[in-house]
């Protein structure tokens, strides 16, 4: 991520830097990728967005998905709202 992202986030109380922060979501041959950084709160985290082809980067706060896996005992998913692609928890079955 460049530099200007971590300056960014050392900011975030409690976030540990990341060399190797990724694109979180379904592999996807278009549109802007997603990274986690860190959770804000409870229900908002801090994410790093890049369009594809690019290591321009901006860090935006977003709600986590409120998507659970079925059954008695559901899992969350740990991505942002509104996400592209499956849930974090379909991908772990």
């Amino acid at each position: 991520m460049r530099r200007h992202v971590y300056e960014a986030a050392y900011r975030v109380p409690g976030w540990v830097r990341d060399d190797e922060v990724t694109c979180d979501l379904d592999a996807h041959p278009h549109g802007d990728h997603h990274g986690c950084v860190g959770e804000l709160t409870r229900t908002t985290a801090l994410w790093a967005r890049w369009p594809g082809g690019t290591e321009a980067a901006a860090l935006v706060a977003l709600p986590y998905c409120t998507s659970r896996s079925p059954g008695g005992d559901p899992d969350a998913c740990f991505l942002h709202a509104g996400h592209r692609g499956g849930h974090s928890w379909e991908r772990f079955r």
